[in-house]
């Protein structure tokens, strides 16, 4: 399961947002605060409760209220914690100097210029899990025959060892074996 936080200011666009990422991944979470100060707190819990984001959807223009600080301050406190270095961010910019900048100082992995329809969000989000930037709840295990299996955790119906080094995992579609694990090694990939 996916966990994002999404720090925008502007409110019709978080509606806009997390409907329309609820209604393509339904099981994902979502966070949804409205300034720096707020996704600066999101940011500190998750990693002092060990539940980290995978994705951040970041507008680069923040509110002046409070005193509030840009998109671009709170991608350089996210990125400087290491378990965040590599999370893949994604910038909501108005102008594409704004985008190269945030290519190049945060490694963000792309940007979106505003005004942004819900399909570019989608698509943005859809070649990050094709291209395994956005990581999928799911394993990719190599079986006997050295053929690469990818499987939901939610397929898994049960795995046991038959034989000394060999793991057979049972989804709801198939079974097969796999020497790459042991039963504790495979609990820890789960």
């Amino acid at each position: 399961m996916q966990k994002i936080l999404i720090v925008n200011s502007n409110i019709k666009q978080c509606t806009i947002l997390k409907k329309t990422i609820k209604n393509a991944f339904p099981n994902w979470k979502l966070e949804i605060v409205h300034c720096y100060s707020d996704g600066k707190i999101l940011v500190t819990e998750s990693l002092q409760n060990n539940d980290y984001f995978t994705l951040f959807l970041l507008d680069k223009n923040l509110t002046m209220i409070q005193k509030d600080y840009s998109g671009y301050e709170l991608a350089d406190y996210i990125r400087k914690y290491p378990t965040y270095f590599t999370t893949p961010m994604l910038f909501f910019a108005t102008t594409s100097e704004d985008s190269l900048y945030a290519l190049t100082k945060y490694h963000c992995y792309n940007y979106i210029l505003k005004p942004y329809t819900p399909e570019q969000i989608l698509g943005e989000i859809q070649q990050m899990l094709y291209t395994k930037v956005l990581k999928r709840d799911s394993l990719e295990i190599r079986d006997t025959n050295r053929i690469v299996h990818t499987i939901s955790h939610d397929d898994i119906l049960y795995f046991t060892s038959n034989a000394p080094h060999v793991l057979t995992i049972v989804t709801k579609y198939n079974s097969f074996s796999s020497r790459e694990y042991t039963i504790d090694g495979f609990l820890q990939k789960l």
